[in-house]
């Protein structure tokens, strides 16, 4: 029975001293980390290591256990560990949720802390259950649909409190898109649009010429693709120019493509050297330079792409 086999799977798991992913002291911004499959004793390992309040946990992993992610991921919050992915590593299943469990954690208020290299490959999909061929009655498959929601709830409980607004290290936009996929797909976070929509810091990127093609690849990523197909067809309108700066704004942000994207470049001779944008679209009527409603783009946004090339 399945239940019988849960129960033997759990003991057994318990009994191995051991932890299955390798776990090395890391250098630089990295204070640990885990590479290899997820599964029973890792948890143990990373309690039993260096790292402590405030560390950063590097990962490169496939992913694997979905019960041993659930404490590493509680136990990240807890103690207010980052997490990071480097160059050329993957991190799916198990280890992006481990990943997205970065924190900065004050008294009871959690803000994510993680962050990925644009040649980083970071996937997530629905948990799935693992059993032997055999058949099983009613009362084991409740059983198995018990635990399966019950982790579920676990999940989207990280990063929680009862006393704090929010959503946790799984915003419920993440979460549905997890659902969406089987054992053997995967939501890529592969656009700077969606690492800045799930809150992942981007770093990497060589700094671009800030043209027309860039800038409007930035306004795509910041408004996550809610643009017209051909608003990077258009010429960008003109507001403001100083000997310092240019402000422009691209047509065709939002639903209706009845928006526009501000910008603010400033510029050394020729070249473009900085670049910031507004944090809201602007109406027709509202194109004016307001310096309090510009943020700084950062290069990672002018990518149309992020992730590794072999994958």
């Amino acid at each position: 029975m399945i239940r019988n086999y849960i129960l033997f799977g759990v003991l057994l798991l318990a009994a191995v001293p051991a932890s299955a992913a390798d776990f090395s002291v890391g250098s630089g911004t990295c204070d640990l980390v885990l590479s290899g499959q997820i599964e029973a004793g890792d948890f143990q390992a990373i309690q039993d290591s260096s790292i402590g309040w405030g560390g950063t946990l590097c990962l490169d992993s496939p992913g694997g256990s979905l019960s041993e992610g659930l404490k590493i991921a509680r136990y990240l919050v807890s103690n207010s560990i980052g997490t990071r992915l480097e160059a050329d590593v993957r991190c799916y299943s198990a280890c992006a949720i481990i990943f997205m469990s970065g924190s900065s954690t004050i008294d009871v208020f959690v803000s994510p802390r993680r962050s990925m290299h644009v040649a980083a490959d970071l996937g997530f999909h629905a948990p799935y259950l693992i059993t032997p061929n055999d058949v099983y009655d009613q009362q084991a498959v409740e059983l198995a649909y018990a635990v399966a929601v019950s982790q579920m709830a676990e999940l989207m409980g990280i990063g929680t409190h009862p006393y704090a607004p929010g959503e946790g290290s799984i915003s419920v936009r993440l979460f549905l898109e997890m659902l969406k996929r089987g054992p053997y797909e995967l939501f890529m976070i592969d656009t700077p649009g969606r690492a800045l929509e799930y809150e992942i810091e981007l770093f990497g990127a060589p700094t671009p010429l800030w043209n027309k093609d860039s800038l409007c690849q930035a306004c795509t990523n910041y408004y996550n693709g809610y643009v017209y197909r051909d608003m990077c067809n258009r010429d960008p309108v003109k507001i403001r120019e100083e000997n310092s700066f240019i402000d422009v704004a691209f047509h065709g942000v939002g639903a209706e493509g009845s928006l526009y994207c501000g910008l603010r470049i400033y510029h050394s001779g020729a070249n473009a050297q900085i670049a910031w944008i507004n944090k809201n679209p602007l109406f027709a009527d509202e194109l004016t330079s307001n310096e309090d409603d510009l943020v700084p783009i950062s290069p990672e946004l002018a990518l149309d792409r992020i992730g590794s090339n072999d994958r």
